[in-house]
């Protein structure tokens, strides 16, 4: 019988929203962990910010050699739920949401018809990359909504586990999936 590899997870905290400086303090923290660690536990809650953000936030946490498990411990709305989904393990407490709706672009001033028309492509195509990793990690979702009509004029709040597990935005209960890895390896922090 094989012998378990333990188990050396670290944890991450944010609260607050999801910009540049978000991206960069989850690389700092990361490229600072030693070998060892294979577990990293991102705990969030973010009423979101700007979906390039979060999509560059999503692309790196799935490039991590780590078992990835994001945990909403509050409010994972907007654009947090892109670094969200990145996650090989997704899990929620009890008394939290999710929240999907009209994407936007912020504009300062007076546009002209070019920069207006600028704003206007930059948001489709935000409004696509976060339909794409939307359907890629929870296609159960995205057969329910119509995400780009969604990103544009809906807003769908989930707050029931019967919702985040049937639509996939939660990964199987705890039971199958976090408790199976943790009783396969001895936990060490």
């Amino acid at each position: 019988m094989p012998e378990s590899i333990p188990i050396n997870i670290r944890r991450i905290t944010h609260v607050g929203p999801i910009d540049d400086e978000f991206v960069n303090s989850i690389m700092r923290i990361i490229l600072d962990y030693p070998k060892e660690v294979n577990v990293i536990e991102l705990l969030i809650s973010s009423h979101g910010g700007s979906i390039a953000s979060g999509v560059t936030a999503y692309n790196y946490l799935k490039t991590l050699p780590y078992i990835v498990h994001t945990r909403n411990i509050g409010y994972v709305e907007s654009a947090a739920i892109l670094p969200f989904l990145a996650g090989r393990i997704r899990s929620a407490e009890p008394m939290s949401k999710s929240t999907f709706h009209p994407a936007s672009i912020p504009a300062d001033g007076d546009l002209s018809y070019a920069k207006l028309e600028e704003k206007s492509r930059i948001l489709d195509t935000d409004i696509a990359a976060y339909a794409a990793i939307v359907e890629k990690e929870a296609p159960a979702f995205a057969k329910e909504h119509d995400l780009l009509h969604l990103l544009r004029y809906e807003t769908v709040i989930l707050t029931k586990y019967e919702d985040f597990f049937r639509t996939g935005i939660l990964s199987a209960p705890p039971k199958s999936t976090a408790e199976s890895e943790t009783n396969k390896a001895k936990i060490t922090e």
